[in-house]
């Protein structure tokens, strides 16, 4: 009986600790959602982005985000914190799969 009587209240204690949990969790939850739109009312990094296309690349130019950088603040006049490029490569899957293992060979002679 004794047995049965702690297994019941360790059940009982069980489903509390569970309850609690997922009202704390909730209770956070809802705590970020309120930080989050304090914080969208403000300024934002984001606020201060430029998607520039249209460059003219040129192939393996190890640089190219300092030379973009620096062509930007030029014209615009502002000092940039800094460029991140992204590389379209659609349709040229075959060419980058060939490169990448002509590097693999090179590199595991």
């Amino acid at each position: 009986d004794m047995h049965l009587a702690f297994q019941s209240r360790f059940v009982c204690f069980l489903g509390t600790l569970y309850v609690l949990n997922l009202l704390a969790c909730i209770a956070f939850a809802a705590y970020q959602q309120v930080c989050f739109n304090k914080m969208k009312e403000e300024v934002m990094p984001s606020d201060f982005v430029a998607k520039v296309t249209g460059l003219s690349l040129r192939s393996g130019w190890s640089e190219a985000e300092v030379d973009v950088k620096r062509f930007l603040e030029n014209a615009c006049g502002e000092d940039i914190v800094g460029v991140s490029l992204a590389w379209n490569l659609v349709g040229q899957r075959d060419e980058l799969d060939e490169i990448v293992e002509a590097e693999i060979r090179k590199l595991s002679k």
